[in-house]
């Protein structure tokens, strides 16, 4: 199944300036695993070497937030959207 990613204007630079990307797969897992391969730069910003999702980067499946999904919400549908979004942090004391 084909899943449209949404990114942010910081990301899109490491996705050849793709504000959407689609990816394949049927889980929220199998389209991350299949953003890794075909976006190396992205998938090494948002990803630890171990293949996991860094701490500083949410990723929401129809506005949830993945870590907070039960399994069964993981599962990919012909109208889900995924979105990437880094943790934004700084600022003045």
């Amino acid at each position: 199944m084909r899943v449209k990613v949404f990114l942010p204007l910081p990301l899109r630079t490491l996705a050849n300036g793709k504000k959407v990307i689609e990816l394949e797969g049927e889980t929220v897992g199998e389209v991350i695993n299949n953003l890794f391969e075909k976006y190396y730069r992205l998938g090494k910003f948002i990803g630890t070497d171990g293949g996991r999702i860094k701490s500083t980067i949410n990723i929401y499946l129809n506005g949830k937030d993945v870590r907070f999904l039960r399994d069964e919400e993981k599962i990919i549908g012909i109208e889900d959207q995924l979105k990437i979004i880094p943790t934004i942090a700084g600022g003045r004391d």
